[in-house]
């Protein structure tokens, strides 16, 4: 895994996309990915309070797989 897992996850998502893509034909696969990639890019900046792409921050990226229930250290009180 790369030393920036920011960027691991990028492209784990854009390899999601691209096989989505080829599912299609050729350029109507590539303009259905187009148009997913901004649907999500759209929904992520709605939930963050985003109006625009640059006001989207490295906090805003959950670290780790956010379905993973949490470490029972953090849930015993």
């Amino acid at each position: 895994m790369s030393s920036r897992p920011w960027l691991w996850g990028r492209r784990q998502f854009l390899r999601k996309a691209r096989y989505m893509g080829s599912c299609s034909q050729w350029q109507d696969g590539v303009e259905n990915v187009l148009k997913i990639v901004k649907s999500q890019l759209d929904t992520t900046m709605a939930l963050t309070g985003a109006s625009r792409l640059e006001d989207i921050q490295r906090s805003h990226v959950i670290k780790g797989d956010p379905y993973e229930p949490p470490p029972l250290e953090m849930t015993k009180k």
